[in-house]
């Protein structure tokens, strides 16, 4: 089960219609206090949820706050997971030279101007979480794994695929103009400034 809390609109009433949620969705609700609702549903509806709001076009999505069944430990996560294959893509290349500084050598072998020969589960944390939120569209993967060094990334996967992540933390997206859906009030916002008075309320 996953809670997301998000804000209820204003002039609602306290009364919602049966099987009815801020997400649109059969599913309990509860207000605990007067501004804020909180939406209890499935985490394996999460990202169908979104689609259904976004229209499933390429976009970041973002869910701010504490929420369940997130692949919070990235780094394991990868470790487990890592397909070889997905170091021949060029953007996954870029990544790592973008955030570590390395060179990606072959499919198992990363040279690092730090560490040397690395393989890729030596990779920073970072990049491990990027290149899964970039590989695996059906899992939420807690982004706060990532630096501010790793928003434009995030923001360019988003130009490409209709993606959603987890931040427990505000990101820095830089002083430029974006489009960011924020999943817990279902409104897409375009600036930084935007961005933190809304995510503020959550994190």
């Amino acid at each position: 089960m996953a809670i997301i809390e998000t804000e209820r609109p204003a002039g609602r009433s306290d009364k919602l219609a049966s099987g009815t949620s801020e997400f649109k969705i059969g599913c309990t609700v509860s207000y605990f206090n007067v501004n804020f609702s909180f939406t209890i549903i499935h985490a394996d509806d999460i990202i169908s949820i979104i689609n259904n709001q976004t229209g499933g076009i390429a976009l970041l999505n973002i869910i701010f706050g504490k929420i369940d069944d997130v692949v919070y430990n990235t780094s394991l996560y990868f470790k487990n997971v890592f397909d070889s294959r997905w170091l021949e893509e060029a953007d996954v290349k870029q990544m790592i030279k973008d955030i570590d500084k390395s060179e990606v050598l072959s499919s198992h072998a990363i040279d690092s101007p730090v560490l040397g020969i690395i393989p890729p589960t030596s990779l920073s944390g970072g990049v491990k979480a990027l290149i899964l939120i970039n590989e695996i569209q059906d899992e939420l993967f807690n982004a706060s794994n990532c630096g501010d060094n790793c928003a434009q990334w995030l923001l360019k996967i988003g130009k490409q695929k209709d993606v959603t992540v987890n931040l427990r933390h505000i990101m820095n997206f830089g002083d430029d103009t974006f489009d960011i859906h924020i999943v817990n009030t279902d409104e897409t916002v375009h600036d930084m400034k935007q961005l933190v008075r809304t995510a503020g309320r959550f994190v």
